[in-house]
């Protein structure tokens, strides 16, 4: 049984809710449920991936808060390196119903963490250099509209439309945190790969 075939599941380690997304719209999920130690990956992940299908919010994957039985089935992609005492916290995490809980995992082996990236393919090496400066200019983008909001704040029209802007400029600054993590962790592939 794939994990395609599981109700509801739990993503450990969500980052921006991209995979999280992926998973819900090319499988037959009633629900995934993504969770991530970062509030602004969070934010990133609920305002970019809006589906009734999928739940982003902010948890530890050492410390789940879900009673056993809530999914059928758990995975965590490219996260268990950073979690200390990884063996621990899968320990801890929320058993599946009756048939058993269902789990994929992966991340870099322990043994093998500080070994160099296996190297991009050229495609793949020049997608993201693409990626890069489409988030460059999305962060460009993002700091006008900062900028923006902020001027918008200095004149005081009513209480109303202040806390309105307000909200939009908190809302863009945790978009442009994320955007500017996704940046660091592109530019570190490719760099790993020049």
């Amino acid at each position: 049984m794939g994990i395609g075939d599981a109700k509801p599941v739990l993503d450990v380690g969500c980052g921006t809710g991209h995979l999280t997304a992926e998973i819900g719209a090319r499988s037959n999920l009633v629900q995934v449920v993504g969770v991530d130690m970062s509030p602004a990956y969070v934010a990133h992940a609920r305002a970019h991936y809006p589906s009734p299908g999928l739940t982003f919010q902010v948890g530890d994957a050492c410390a789940l808060e879900f009673p056993d039985g809530t999914f059928d089935g758990v995975l965590s992609q490219l996260v268990l390196h950073f979690v200390p005492r990884a063996e621990d916290a899968i320990a801890d995490w929320p058993r599946g119903r009756g048939r058993g809980l269902i789990c994929r995992l992966s991340a870099a082996p322990v043994e093998n963490a500080k070994a160099p990236a296996a190297r991009l393919n050229p495609i793949k090496l020049r997608q993201m250099k693409e990626r890069r400066r489409a988030i460059e200019d999305e962060i460009t983008r993002l700091e006008v509209e900062i900028a923006d909001y902020e001027q918008s704040l200095s004149n005081y029209v009513n209480a109303e439309e202040t806390k309105r802007t307000h909200e939009l400029l908190e809302a863009r600054r945790a978009d442009l945190e994320a955007l500017m993590l996704e940046w660091e962790e592109v530019a570190q592939l490719i760099e790993a790969n020049s």
